[in-house]
């Protein structure tokens, strides 16, 4: 009977995930590079720069056009009654 490509003896076994403690993960990694946070971390990747991009150049002066919008709403300082309206002859109908 033909094994099938599953059933193949020669398959490698499934990989297992070595579980042990042998190193303490709570103590700090002594052997950081000497330097600031500059010398260590790559800090402007293409994604962050892009995403500024897209912030400096939409977002903002969208949501500042927006505010100035709004800012431009003029409402009447007051409400003055019509001309044609008056109140003792309202009171007599």
């Amino acid at each position: 009977m033909p094994f099938s490509k599953r059933q193949a003896p020669n398959s490698p076994d499934r990989p297992t995930l070595d579980l042990s403690t042998e190193g303490d993960f709570t103590t700090p990694n002594k052997t950081l590079s000497k330097g600031g946070i500059l010398k260590r971390y790559q800090i402007l990747n293409p994604d962050i720069i892009t995403t500024l991009l897209i912030v400096l150049f939409i977002l903002v002066p969208v949501t500042l056009g927006g505010f100035k919008a709004l800012a431009s709403i003029q409402s009447p300082l007051r409400s003055d009654s019509p001309k044609s309206f008056n109140a003792q002859e309202r009171k007599k109908q």
